[in-house]
Order: C-alpha cells, then sequence, then structure tokens
C-alpha cells in the first residue's frame, strides 16, 4: 500500500495510477477519462501519512473492483460510478488549494512579524480537530505544536531544547578531543628540542645557547611544525646568520657552524631516531668556514705569563670582595700549574685540596660544578703552589667555595653559575694588565702553555693529557689508574715560574 505515497512535496501525497482499460470509468472534472488519482494526505509526518495512504489505498481498491465487475460483464461505463470519487476529489483539490493558500499567509505572517494576523490563524487552528475543515486540518498539520504554546512556556522549551542542544555539542566535541588525542601530532620544534636536551641531559649552559638558537630559528621560519622543515629553509637560515644586515651583526662562519647548525642537526637527528620524523633536514646544508691566518700561537708567551702572574701578586686593595681577591690571586696560577679550565678551578671547594699518600692534591669533579666531560680527575699540585700556601688558603674555606660567596648569589640559574662569573672577570682583568692581544684567549691560553711546557721539558705525553683532563688517545691508556706519585714526579718536570 505505501507504494502509492508521494513524497516530491513537503505535504505527503497518495498518488495511484487507474488501469488503463477501466478508466472510461473514471472520469476527471472536465469529463476526461481519469489516467491516475492523486490527492494531499495532508500531513508531513511519514507515519500518519502511510496511515492516510492505507485509507485511500483501500477506498480506490473499492472502486477499481466495482470497474472491473461492470467490465466484466460487458456493460458501459455510467457516468454515475464516478460522481462519488471524483466530487471528493475535487473536494480534496479544493482543500488542497486553500490549505496552501492558509500555508502562505501564515509563513508571510511570521516572516514580517504579523503578529495579530498570525495569532489570529493559531487561535483559529486551535479548535478541535472535528470542527476544522480540511484545508484547516492541514495546515494545523505543517505548524509545530509548540507554536500554539503560550509565550512563557514556548520560551521555557526554547531554553530546554537549548540545554540540549548545548550537551549534544559538548559530548560531539569531547568525542572528537578523544579521536584526535589518538591521532599523531605534528612535533613542534621547540618540543623537540627540549625532548633533546632532556634525554641527551645537556649542561645547563649549553640548554641556554642552544634554546636561543631554536627560538631564532622558529621565528625565521615563522611556524613550529618540524614536518615542514626542509633543507631549503635551513639555507636560507644560515645565510640571514651571516648576513651584515642581521640585527646583531653578521655572525662568523664558525659560530654559524658550531653552535647554530650544530644545535639544530642535533635536535633534528634525536627526532629521527624517535621516529619523529622521517630525514634530518640539516644533514647537507653546510658552512664553509675558511681557514683564518695564524698569527702567533695558542700559548702565553714568557712576556704575558710574567705579566699575569706578577699582577696576581699585587694585591687587589679594596675593590674586590675576599673570595674575588683571592681568585684574582690564587686560579692563574693553579691554572699555569694544571692546565685545567678556568671554570673548572674558580668552582674549587675546599674540601676538593686535600692530601692523598702525602702529597697535596686537586679532585676536579663535577660534584662542585658544571664539568666538560661529567668525569672527576685527582692531580696533584705543584710543589711551587705548595710553597705559596694555597693548601691553606683551601683549608680555610671547608667545604664551601674558595672563590666565590655562595652567599652573595642573586638567584642565577645553573646555566650562569657563580664560578662562571668568576672567570669572566678574570679574563677581563688580564685584558685590562696589558694582554691585549685577540689572538690569545685570555683564560684558555693557560691550558695551551702548559701542554707547551709539558712537551719543553720531557713530560710522557699520557700525563700531558691526564692534567687537563684531556681524553684517551688509545683503548690502552684507559686502563688502570695513574698513581699519585707518578703524575706528581712528571708535574714536577715544569719548572717554578720565576716573576
Amino acid at each position: 500500500m505505501c507504494s502509492y505515497l508521494n513524497s516530491d512535496r513537503s505535504v505527503y501525497a497518495f498518488r495511484r495510477s487507474v488501469p488503463e482499460h477501466l478508466r472510461p470509468y473514471f472520469r476527471t472534472a472536465t469529463g476526461k477519462p481519469r489516467s491516475e488519482w492523486r490527492f494531499s494526505l495532508g500531513t508531513k509526518d511519514r507515519v500518519e501519512a502511510k496511515s492516510r495512504c492505507h485509507l485511500k489505498a483501500v477506498e480506490t481498491d473499492n472502486a477499481i473492483a466495482e470497474a472491473q465487475a461492470l467490465f466484466d460483464a460487458g456493460k458501459p461505463p455510467p457516468s454515475a460510478l464516478s460522481s462519488v470519487l471524483e466530487e471528493r476529489r475535487f473536494e480534496a483539490e479544493q482543500a488542497d488549494i486553500r490549505a496552501r493558500e492558509l500555508e502562505i499567509f501564515y509563513d508571510d505572517c511570521a516572516m514580517e512579524d504579523r503578529e495579530e494576523d498570525r495569532a489570529a490563524i493559531l487561535d483559529q487552528l486551535r479548535r478541535p480537530r472535528d470542527q476544522l475543515s480540511r484545508a484547516e486540518a492541514a495546515v494545523r498539520d505543517l505548524i509545530h505544536d509548540d507554536e500554539f504554546d503560550s509565550a512563557k512556556a514556548r520560551r521555557r522549551k526554547a531554553v530546554a531544547r537549548q540545554t540540549e542542544w548545548d550537551k549534544g555539542a559538548a559530548e560531539g566535541l569531547g568525542y572528537v578531543r578523544a579521536l584526535l588525542s589518538g591521532l599523531p601530532s605534528s612535533p613542534s620544534i621547540v618540543s623537540l628540542f627540549e625532548g633533546y636536551a632532556k634525554n641527551a641531559a645537556l649542561k645547563a649552559a649549553t640548554v641556554k645557547r642552544w634554546r636561543a638558537v631554536i627560538r631564532d630559528f622558529v621565528a625565521h621560519l615563522g611556524h613550529d611544525d618540524a614536518t615542514k622543515v626542509g633543507s631549503g629553509d635551513i639555507r636560507s637560515w644560515r645565510n640571514g646568520l651571516s648576513s651584515e644586515k642581521r640585527k646583531n651583526g653578521a655572525l662568523s662562519p664558525i659560530t654559524i657552524k658550531d653552535v647554530y647548525l650544530a644545535a639544530l642537526k642535533a635536535t633534528f637527528n634525536w627526532a629521527v631516531e624517535e621516529g619523529r620524523i622521517t630525514a634530518n633536514p640539516v644533514t647537507p646544508v653546510k658552512v664553509r668556514v675558511p681557514k683564518q691566518p695564524k698569527l702567533r700561537g695558542k700559548s702565553f708567551t714568557p712576556t704575558e705569563t710574567k705579566m699575569i702572574l706578577r699582577a696576581t701578586l699585587k694585591g687587589s686593595g679594596s675593590k674586590l670582595t675576599p673570595r674575588h681577591a683571592l681568585a684574582r690571586r690564587w686560579v692563574p696560577w693553579i691554572c699555569a700549574y694544571t692546565g685545567a679550565r678556568v671554570g673548572e678551578i674558580a668552582q674549587l671547594r675546599g674540601s676538593d685540596v686535600t692530601l692523598v699518600e702525602g702529597i697535596w692534591t686537586l679532585r676536579i669533579t663535577p660534584e662542585a660544578g658544571s664539568q666538560k666531560g661529567n668525569e672527576a680527575r685527582m692531580v696533584p699540585l705543584h710543589s711551587h703552589l705548595v710553597e705559596q700556601g694555597f693548601p691553606a688558603v683551601a683549608q680555610g674555606a671547608g667545604n664551601t667555595p674558595i672563590f666565590y660567596d655562595p652567599g652573595l648569589s642573586r638567584g642565577g640559574s645553573a646555566a650562569n653559575p657563580q664560578a662562571k662569573k668568576v672567570g669572566e672577570r678574570l679574563a677581563r682583568w688580564v685584558r685590562e694588565i696589558g694582554v691585549t692581544d685577540p689572538n690569545v684567549q685570555p683564560n684558555h691560553g693557560w691550558r695551551h702553555l702548559f701542554k707547551t711546557l709539558g712537551r719543553t721539558h720531557g713530560m710522557e705525553e699520557e700525563a700531558r693529557d691526564a692534567f687537563p683532563g684531556h681524553a684517551n688517545r688509545s683503548e690502552g691508556q684507559s686502563y688502570g689508574e695513574r698513581e699519585m706519585s707518578y703524575l706528581s714526579a712528571q708535574l714536577e718536570k715544569i719548572p717554578r715560574f720565576e716573576v
């Protein structure tokens, strides 16, 4: 029966073809043989439409059965046979027209805010259904029941609908978020660096320096998506770093290579290892570092050495704190006789200076602060340092740093330790007293000088590497320990600095 249900328009209709041989038995309003029946079912509700469609189907079934009986009996079509159906059809067509007109009028009232006319139609349609005309009933079926409520009831239902909609929207959003959380997101360059720094346990100073590099690169890109970075982006950034138009001036090729590209390359290498990206875009990008003319050696000259060591003995007056005065007095001497880095000596604690097998020794350890290689080593004190009284100075500090006062810290981070500041002040002081040649570093020159003197005076190669903390040159050198007596004998080959 539902095959006669037609939904071409907004209101469902009944549509059925008249058997061709029986069409003369059914006439249109103009008297022509009818080819089909078409009636409006007066509703947009499919369930209600099905019910009304069934009634129409039964009605037309009966009419067809009567016409078939006349056809079988050879009787001509009487004009009266279809009069009832035609009357009903005509009424239905007229009702459809009136319903459509009323529906259009009602919609116009709503669109044009003609509230009084609209309210009058609603009042008319509020009557019991059996009192409504066929056209009115059809329009009543098209209007939502809420329209017949009072204004207060409509507002209450509107709030309830909005609440229900908000709840559904929140549930939908939660579902989408849950779905997206399970999908791999594009890694940010900054987050990759932070992950690499933590995984590699980079030193605080390195993290601070490289983090600035990563942020500079992200600012150059204008985005933070690691998957969108190509080698062309790296080259463009590299070229900008070497440009004189750069805000802080062009960087040297060695700085670009060993700091900027190094930071980015290490970060992306780690990201590839962790499966966060598929390839390292920095790998094919190179920086050509022209060989600089070598105008002199990296060691202090005898004149520069005497200039610095003499200045340490002159005193500092009242301009320096006691600990900074100690640093100026002792750190250059200790570096000269050990080849250690200034930062390693600047962070020494009094407890790091001890007697071992009757020999005064320094324990250079990462426990005292940041140290390249992160590996402690013990080195003896040169007899000249002992004679000058350094062990007593160290013992006076106890377990606290010898060359700076932790109590004077301004809350600096691990990336800016007080020992680093001690080294920076010493470097400035060395320049101030007259070691101004830019081709020698004011602090690092001691390490080169120690190696120079070691070679000159016959110190064994293994000992020359042990004092400054250089890596073993072979697997064999990494076996066993170096006795303090052996290291002390090797150290005493370096003659005293007579200033």
